[in-house]
This record gives structure tokens, sequence and C-alpha cells, in this order.
């Protein structure tokens, strides 16, 4: 399973010299809730890791990862396709929703479309009036 490598937070937001609360107020959480994800006491979903990975203008993929440099997998191969299994299925899902956010904006524009036939008609009755 992919896991965000260890301290990899703290080293990217040391590097833009942001603090804990900077980075926090940017999330909308408290420091300490972000202390908390910083420091691997709470899971956090994937959009919350891109949202890290846009207030310390980094990709996600640099995020992801073996724990620590010093002790690299065992097997880096099989670490590197289960990462590249894992970016797949995120690209799989945002192909998904762009999809479905499509369907939902020609839906929008056919109703756009349908309203606007609605109102001539009624100003052409109004003006046989």
């Amino acid at each position: 399973m992919n896991t965000i490598k260890s301290g990899i937070m703290r080293r990217y937001r040391d590097e833009k010299r942001y603090s804990q609360a900077f980075v926090a107020n940017k999330l909308g959480i408290t420091q300490s809730a972000y202390q908390k994800i910083e420091t691997g006491d709470v899971k956090i979903t994937l959009d919350r890791l891109a949202q890290i990975a846009t207030v310390l203008e980094k990709k996600i993929e640099d995020f992801i990862g073996c724990a620590e440099k010093s002790s690299p997998p065992k097997d880096a191969t099989v670490q590197h396709h289960k990462q590249y299994n894992f970016m797949e299925k995120i690209i799989l899902q945002q192909a998904k929703w762009i999809e479905e956010l499509e369907l939902k904006l020609k839906t929008k524009d056919n109703e756009i479309e349908d309203l606007k036939r609605r109102l001539a008609f009624a100003k052409l009755q109004q003006s046989s009036t």
C-alpha cells in the first residue's frame, strides 16, 4: 500500500519556510489538526493530500512512497508498480469526474436552450395579444 513518506510534509513546509499555522489556515483547519496530519497521527484523504500539495507547491506523487529514504523498499520495482497503479487509479477517477461534469454541463446547456425557446414563445404570444 502506498504511504506518505515519513517527514516529507515537514521537509516541504520547512523548504517554503511556512509555519504549521500558515498551512493549517490555508487548508481551513486548526494548527493542531495539521500537526496530526504532518506527524502521521491521522490518515488523510487523497483530496486533503492534493490540497496540501497545492499549498506546498508540490505534486501529489512527491508525497507518496517508501517510509524513509534511508530504508528503501527491498523490491523497488514492486514499489514503483504499486505507485504507478495508485496514480493510475487517481487519473481514472479524475477522468470519470470530468465525464460526469461534462454530462451535467450538457444537461444544463439543454435546459438553458429550452428556457430560451419558452421565453421566445411567450414573448411571441404576448406580442400577438
